[in-house]
């Protein structure tokens, strides 16, 4: 327990049998501590009581006082928590989207429980978003409320599919504080950066995987704002270049990767599949259904590719070597897959030696990412009626096809 000096006792003494100012902050007081209830049916300076309030007796006052000045502390009429101070003070605790998708981070930041990080993050969310509602002009603190919700909806992807309520069904509310800021700051960067990324957010959980996100070329325009704003920020024109390359323009999203920095991971993967040679009879297939989740898109776009060929794997096989003498695909032929006539599937290996790919029979698994190269995985089968009119390339039901998918083993981060 705090010594509780004379002059300690004094102050306490005084602020007890004190009236209360009234307004705001004696209503927050009066539910903050129950002992405000009875001070504040105290009588008025000048001995008159309040109109239809009991005065209470010399007895109880001298035991409220003698609890008050006991007490360890002044938490029991301390002041409200700034909804800002708070919500600056748990992102430094928390880090901030890199932390939370990689472990180790998380770890290291002392995350502890999961549960109890997402239950703060809400209750911070909801202090913001009050706080918003008196001053909506305020941008750094939407800018925080919009960096809590970046790691809300990042945790909430695996709730999503756990069938829980899902952050995404909230955009709205977001995009009014957004728009309402924006409306007083219209060359405010940071909030175009954000209104991009929430545009570029799937609205309607139903939607995903079904219909493609109707939002997307209003999340590249203001993507765009944002790098014309401040161009020199590199993380804005990361962001366009995910939203280029998640839209199919890949060379665009290649060239401001670089622009951010000449050995940026995404534009070395990006530039890998710019210098790897077509394989004459296979044709792309855009992986990713309708609606998939940009970031999603992004990283596929970067990490893997898929072909179709339309023949046989023996016939595949033989238009890869005429690109690379010595290509062989090593079948993964089981006795289960023959008796359930799986699809045929080998895989074949192909290492950079400059900006040559060369194939390395020697290994037969996918080697971990980081390794380098490209793991080349192909399938033989007939296409089914369901797949012939997806496929496209003039591919009917019951044609034999190879299904061909490519990996990129460079270390995206």
């Amino acid at each position: 327990m705090l010594e509780q000096t004379p002059q300690r006792q004094t102050q306490r003494l005084k602020l007890a049998l004190a009236p209360p100012a009234g307004g705001a902050d004696f209503r927050l007081r009066r539910r903050a501590c129950p002992m405000w209830c009875s001070v504040a049916s105290m009588p008025r300076r000048g001995g008159h009581p309040r109109v239809g309030v009991r005065k209470p007796s010399p007895g109880f006052v001298i035991a409220a006082a003698a609890v008050l000045l006991l007490s360890p502390g002044p938490g029991w009429c301390a002041e409200p928590v700034d909804p800002v101070k708070r919500a600056q003070v748990l992102l430094d605790r928390l880090g901030d989207l890199a932390t939370a998708v990689d472990p180790e981070a998380r770890a290291k930041a002392g995350w502890g429980d999961p549960e109890a990080n997402l239950k703060e993050l809400r209750e911070s969310d909801a202090g913001l978003k009050e706080y918003l509602q008196a001053h909506p002009n305020d941008a750094p603190a939407v800018v925080l409320l919009m960096r809590i919700y970046d790691l809300r909806s990042t945790l909430d992807v695996f709730s999503f599919f756990t069938g829980s309520s899902n952050l995404m069904k909230e955009n709205e509310a977001y995009a009014s504080i957004l728009d309402r800021a924006l409306g007083a700051d219209s060359l405010n960067a940071e909030l175009h950066y954000w209104r991009g990324r929430l545009y570029a957010a799937y609205g309607d959980p139903a939607q995903m995987g079904i219909a493609p996100n109707p939002h997307l070329p209003d999340a590249v325009r203001e993507a765009r704002r944002a790098v014309s704003l401040d161009p020199k920020e590199g993380r804005y024109k990361e962001n366009l270049a995910g939203m280029l390359l998640a839209n199919g323009d890949e060379a665009g999203a290649r060239a401001l990767y670089r622009e951010v920095k000449a050995d940026h991971p995404m534009y070395l993967l990006l530039h890998d599949w710019e210098r790897m040679p077509n394989i004459e009879g296979a044709e792309t297939i855009r992986l990713g259904m309708p609606g998939t989740p940009m970031g999603m898109l992004t990283a596929m776009g970067a990490m893997a590719r898929a072909l179709v060929f339309r023949g046989t794997a023996a016939e595949f096989e033989r238009r890869c070597r005429e690109r690379w003498p010595g290509f062989h695909l090593a079948w993964s032929d089981t006795a289960d897959s023959v008796r359930t006539r799986a699809p045929r599937q080998g895989h074949q290996l192909l290492r950079w030696k400059g900006d040559i790919l060369v194939p390395d029979p020697s290994v037969k698994e996918r080697p971990a990412l980081g390794t380098g190269g490209i793991w080349l995985e192909a399938a033989e089968e007939r296409a089914r009626d369901s797949e012939a009119a997806q496929l496209g390339h003039g591919i009917k039901p019951g044609d034999t096809i190879c299904t061909v998918f490519l990996i990129n083993l460079r270390q995206a981060r």
